[in-house]
């Protein structure tokens, strides 16, 4: 009997120690510019719809690519917001810096939806990062 749990334990150690191995390698997302004072704050529109984040740029300016920030943490690329477009987003797309993704909820979600509290938006404005807010219209869960 002792042999046979000896012959199983022996059989499974490699497998064991093979679970544990990594490469080493996380799945980071963006690094928020904490360092980047907040220029303004714009007639961006920001629409909690679900489990989706819809922008509206009512705005007379044009913006090139950039970030758009929630609660100061997550982070998503947009190729650039022109006059009148709007940009519809699923919030699981926003990642933080170590990987996870916004809580966003749904009708399958474990977990209660993360509250969105705070929108923002970083652009390059010669060869320097603007952050600017944006304006967060009826966010709730």
């Amino acid at each position: 009997m002792r042999r046979a749990i000896a012959i199983l334990f022996s059989g499974l150690g490699p497998l064991l120690v093979a679970g544990c191995a990594s490469t080493g390698e996380l799945d980071s997302g963006p690094l928020y510019p904490r360092a980047v004072q907040r220029a303004e704050t714009l007639d961006i529109h920001a629409f909690r719809e679900g489990t989706r984040l819809r922008l509206t740029n009512t705005t007379a300016r044009s913006f090139g690519p950039g970030m758009v920030w929630l609660n100061g943490r997550y982070g998503f690329p947009i190729d650039g917001l022109e006059v009148g477009q709007t940009l519809r987003v699923p919030l699981e797309r926003f990642v933080d810096e170590q990987g996870r993704r916004f809580g966003a909820g749904g009708f399958f979600a474990a977990e209660r939806p993360e509250l969105l509290a705070l929108v923002e938006m970083t652009v390059e404005m010669e060869g320097q990062p603007v952050k600017y807010g944006l304006v967060a219209v009826g966010i709730r869960r």
